[in-house]
């Protein structure tokens, strides 16, 4: 099954031992405001049921393609080494990003696309919440991107989950690093690389990243370390080095310090199934 040509986008989605996660995956996709898009499904190794399910669940849909990845894992890699085997296939002029325990609203290609076209950006990234796993998912925060970004800015911690992502497939297309920390080493890379960069945040909350235990973004201790590399990676040495990390840490504790509204101020936790079916909620772009 070859990616459809007269689509826009291609959304990648790489997918290891997550058969629960695939039936409300293609469900959100197949519900998209936009219906012109096609989607490279990427199987990295699974050993449940995950692969067959995919195929059952997309038959009768040719925008989905099934990849399976071949040959050994990079050690550390995480979803990089599917992601890249996905974007050596992409034929669309963009691509987006979304893992499959992860969500969209049903506007976010639509939003995404609009704003995108209008502008002639490279790189759009949304809004987004972050949701409990369990029966009734409720939304426990709102997070986004600032309205401008630079690499400098970026050496202060990384404020774009991929998720959120709708970028020209050219800049991308040599792949993303396989070590840990790979979507921040391939957003500073790419913004070294192209500092007249056509970015714009939609603010909007378009996306919803789904916290549970497999979540690598919540191994805060090892993510130190990570940082260190992709900084090393990036040339940075001596007092550079440390005033990177030290930037990067002061990042990651205003973000664990962020607190919830009060329940008696905002009400109780918005239902992720409520959200879906409202208009995208306006939010605030983050000004670091």
């Amino acid at each position: 099954m070859s990616v459809q040509m007269h689509s826009p986008v291609t959304v990648v989605t790489p997918y290891r031992n997550a058969a629960r996660f695939l039936p409300g995956f293609v469900a959100m996709l197949q519900a998209q405001s936009c219906s012109q898009w096609s989607c490279l499904l990427v199987d990295d190794g699974s050993s449940d049921d995950g692969p067959a399910l995919a195929a059952r669940l997309t038959a009768a849909d040719p925008r989905f393609s099934l990849i399976s990845r071949n040959g050994p894992k990079p050690v550390g890699s995480g979803p990089a080494a599917a992601r890249n085997t996905a974007l050596a296939q992409v034929t669309t002029d963009l691509v987006a990003f979304c893992d499959i325990d992860d969500l969209w609203h049903p506007c976010k290609l639509e939003r995404q696309l609009q704003l995108q076209q209008q502008q002639q950006l490279d790189l759009v990234v949304s809004g987004y919440g972050r949701f409990g796993d369990g029966p009734e998912p409720l939304i426990i925060d709102w997070r986004c991107p600032p309205p401008v970004l630079s690499y400098q800015r970026l050496l202060g911690g990384n404020p774009i989950p991929m998720l959120t992502v709708l970028v020209r497939t050219a800049l991308v297309r040599g792949g993303m690093p396989t070590g840990p920390h790979e979507d921040f080493a391939l957003w500073l890379a790419l913004f070294r690389r192209c500092p007249d960069l056509r970015y714009g945040c939609l603010p909007e909350g378009l996306a919803f990243y789904r916290l549970h235990s497999g979540n690598l973004t919540g191994q805060r201790w090892r993510m130190a370390g990570w940082a260190h590399q992709v900084f090393v990676a990036h040339g940075l040495k001596g007092a550079a080095l440390w005033m990177a990390i030290g930037r990067w840490l002061a990042y990651q504790a205003r973000n664990l310090l962020r607190r919830r509204p009060r329940q008696a101020r905002s009400g109780p936790p918005p239902v992720l199934a409520e959200l879906m079916k409202q208009p995208p909620r306006p939010l605030r772009p983050s000004s670091s």
